[in-house]
């Protein structure tokens, strides 16, 4: 009998769909993480080293510099995770069909 959810099962060289859903999640935590670490790195550099005779502006008690290279790319990477998170990533088995479960072993030794 053929296994509908597991086209591995069928196709020796097919990549098995828990590794495929693995690796697309991967593959977008890493795109989130260069997003968010060139915005830090980018904010940084252009605002921090400013000219030294401009007085420092403030934001919510914070330099400028800091709220807009610190502090909103830690917001904004913990919300666009915690959506990832909620809405791309899904949770599957590891278990495989077509091996023994140590249930069926002791139900058989019986």
């Amino acid at each position: 009998m053929k296994s509908v959810s597991n086209p591995a099962a069928n196709d020796p060289g097919a990549w098995d769909a828990v590794f495929v859903q693995s690796r697309r999640e991967l593959i977008g935590i890493l795109l989130i993480w260069l997003l968010f670490a060139g915005w830090v790195l980018g904010a940084a550099y252009l605002l921090a080293y400013a000219d030294p005779d401009r007085p420092v502006t403030l934001v919510l008690g914070m330099p400028a510099w800091v709220f807009w290279a610190v502090a909103m790319p830690w917001l904004g990477a913990n919300l666009v995770i915690i959506a990832f998170c909620m809405l791309g990533m899904k949770d599957q088995s590891l278990d495989d069909e077509n091996e023994p479960t140590l249930e069926g072993d002791v139900a058989n030794l019986s």
